[in-house]
C-alpha cells in the first residue's frame, strides 16, 4: 500500500523505472528495543472459543478501530488501523504500507473472513508483496475488535483494536468533502489537487502520467464512513511513468490534523484492486 504523497522528485525519466506515488511513512521492520514501549513485541495470545456458550445476538462491526497488529513471523508490533463497514467488508492499515483487505462474516461474537495482505514494498515471508489473508477472531460491538491472521506467504499474527466513538460516530454527508483537497509529496511539495463536487465526483492528474477518476458515496450518513471508487489510467503523454493504473474501490474517513481541529481535517482512502493497495491522504 501506498500513502500517496509521492512526489515530483519520484518521477524518474527511465521508462524501465516504473513510478508509484509513494509512502511518507516507514513501516516498523525492527523490534523495539524499550520492553515498556507500547509497541514493544510480544507473543500473540491465542483467540479462545467455548463450544458451550449460549448462542448470542451478532454483534455490530462497523466502525473505526484503533490499536496494534503484531507480525509473529518478523516478531514485530506495530499500531494498526481497523475501518471495517457494516456489511463485512475491512481495512486494516499500518500507519506505513501494509494493508489487509477482506471480508468478515459476523456470529454472534465471533467472525471469520477471508481477503488479502498486501505489503506495500517489503515483502512477506515468502518473498511476495501480496499474498492470501485468513482471519478470524471475537468483537464487543462498540467496544473491542480482537483477532489473528494467516497469510499464504507463512506470516501470521494477532490484532487488538479498540472501538473509536469519537472518531466514527460523526456524521458523513456529501457536503462535507465537497471543494478542494490537496495531497502533499514526502518532502512537502503539492502533489495532487482534487476538487470534489457536490455530487462527490473528482478528478486529477500527476507528474508522473497517472490521470485519477473517482467518486464519494455515503454508507450511513450517521458515520463517519465513505465508499469511494478511483479509476487510475496513463495519460496519453507521460503513460510510460505510470504504473499504478486499475480500478481501485475502497473506504475513507475524515479525521482531524494534528492541532486536533475538525474544521481543518484531512480525508483518508484506502483503496484495493484484486491484489493491490493504496493509501491516499487528502488534506484541506
Amino acid at each position: 500500500m501506498l500513502i500517496m504523497a509521492g512526489g515530483m522528485a519520484a518521477c524518474d525519466d527511465n521508462p524501465n523505472a516504473p513510478y508509484r506515488p509513494v509512502t511518507t511513512i516507514n513501516p516498523v521492520t525492527t523490534i523495539d528495543p524499550n520492553p515498556d514501549s507500547r509497541w514493544a513485541y510480544r507473543p500473540c495470545n491465542s483467540v479462545e472459543s467455548n463450544p458451550d456458550a449460549p448462542a448470542a445476538p451478532n454483534a455490530l462491526i462497523d466502525g473505526l478501530w484503533q490499536g496494534t497488529l503484531t507480525n509473529e513471523t518478523l516478531k514485530t508490533r506495530e499500531p494498526y488501523t481497523g475501518i471495517v463497514a457494516g456489511d463485512g467488508r475491512f481495512r486494516l492499515r499500518s500507519f506505513g504500507h501494509t494493508q489487509l483487505v477482506g471480508t468478515l462474516a459476523v456470529q454472534g461474537d465471533r467472525y471469520n473472513g477471508a481477503g488479502f495482505a498486501h505489503s506495500g514494498g517489503l515483502t512477506w515471508h515468502d518473498g511476495t508483496l501480496s499474498s492470501d489473508l485468513v482471519i478470524a477472531g471475537t468483537i464487543a460491538g462498540r467496544d473491542t475488535l480482537d483477532g489473528e491472521f494467516t497469510l499464504a506467504s507463512g506470516d501470521a499474527g494477532c490484532f487488538e483494536l479498540d472501538y473509536d466513538a469519537n472518531l466514527y460516530e460523526r456524521p458523513s454527508s456529501l457536503d462535507l468533502i465537497a471543494g478542494q483537497w490537496l495531497v502533499y509529496d514526502g518532502w512537502g511539495w503539492l502533489w495532487l489537487s482534487f476538487d470534489v463536487s457536490a455530487q462527490g465526483e473528482f478528478s486529477a492528474e500527476d507528474g508522473c502520467g497517472c490521470s485519477y477518476a473517482g467518486r464519494f458515496r455515503l454508507v450511513d450518513s450517521g458515520f463517519n464512513l465513505y465508499a469511494v471508487d478511483l479509476d487510475i489510467t496513463q495519460n496519453a503523454v507521460f503513460n510510460y511513468m505510470c504504473s499504478i493504473s486499475g480500478n481501485f474501490e475502497g473506504l475513507a474517513y475524515l479525521a482531524d490534523t494534528a492541532d486536533g481541529l475538525y474544521a481543518n481535517h484531512y480525508l483518508n482512502m484506502v483503496l484495493t484492486t484484486s491484489n493491490d493497495a493504496l493509501r491516499i491522504d487528502m488534506h484541506r
